[in-house]
C-alpha cells in the first residue's frame, strides 16, 4: 500500500483519510501568513524609507534585518550565496513593484479561497476557486523556474564544494517549493471534486419530479 494517495475528495496518509478541504484550508492559512509577512515587508519599507522594497542581503549594509530576506520566495540569502547578488531578485526585476502587486493579488485570492472553504458545505459556485487556482498555479510555476535557473550552482555547492549554510538555505527554499506544489496539486483535485459534486447535485434537482406539475396532470 502506498504511504500517501491523493483522490479528488481526500488524501490517504498511511491509511488515514484526511479531507482535501481540510488540507487546502491548512495550506491556505500557511500561505496567508507568508504572504501577509511579505506584504508587511513592503509596507514597512515604504513607510520607513520611502522605497517600495529596500531589500539588501549584505548584513553589513542592510538597513533593517526585517528587509534582509525575500520571504515570499523563501529566499533567506540562498541566491546571495549562489549568484553573489546584494539585493532581492524582485529589486533587479522592477524595483519591487511587481512583488507588491503580486502580494496584494495573491492575498486577495487566498482570502476568497478561505471563504469558499468555510462555506463549502453549502456548495457555493466553484468559480469562486478560479482566482486561487490561477494564482497558486502561477506561484508554483514561478518557483519552479527559479529552481531550474539556480540548479547548476546548487549542484556545485551540494556535491562539489559542500557548504552547510547553503544546504540549510536550500532546505528552507526546497520546503517552501514542495509545500506549494503539494498545495497546487491538492487544490486542483479538490476543485474537480467540488465541480463534480455540484454538477451531480444539479442533475438530481432536474430529475426530481415536480409535485405541482403532477397535480395539474391529474386534474
Amino acid at each position: 500500500m502506498k504511504p500517501v494517495q491523493v483522490y479528488d475528495d481526500r488524501v490517504v496518509i498511511f491509511g488515514q483519510n484526511v479531507s482535501n478541504c481540510i488540507v487546502c484550508a491548512i495550506l491556505c492559512f500557511l500561505n496567508l501568513i507568508i504572504t501577509s509577512v511579505s506584504l508587511a515587508q513592503q509596507v514597512f519599507s515604504i513607510v520607513r524609507y520611502g522605497h517600495v522594497f529596500l531589500c539588501n542581503f549584505n548584513e553589513s549594509h542592510a538597513v533593517e534585518p526585517f528587509l534582509s530576506y525575500d520571504i515570499v520566495i523563501y529566499d533567506f540569502g540562498l541566491f546571495h550565496r549562489l549568484w553573489g547578488i546584494s539585493e532581492c531578485i524582485a529589486n533587479y526585476l522592477d524595483g519591487g513593484y511587481l512583488r507588491l502587486a503580486w502580494c496584494v493579488s495573491y492575498l486577495s485570492t487566498m482570502l476568497l479561497l478561505a471563504l469558499y472553504l468555510y462555506i463549502s458545505d453549502k456548495r457555493p459556485p466553484v468559480y469562486l476557486m478560479w482566482p486561487a487556482l490561477a494564482m497558486q498555479s502561477t506561484y508554483s510555476i514561478g518557483l519552479l523556474i527559479l529552481t531550474l535557473s539556480a540548479l547548476p550552482k546548487l549542484l556545485r555547492y551540494v556535491f562539489v564544494n559542500i557548504d552547510r549554510t547553503v544546504i540549510l538555505l536550500l532546505t528552507i527554499f526546497s520546503s517552501g517549493v514542495l509545500i506549494n506544489f503539494i498545495f497546487t496539486y491538492i487544490l486542483w483535485h479538490y476543485f474537480w471534486f467540488s465541480e463534480a459534486t455540484l454538477a451531480q447535485s444539479c442533475t438530481k434537482n432536474r430529475e426530481r419530479p415536480n409535485p405541482n406539475r403532477r397535480h395539474h396532470q391529474r386534474v
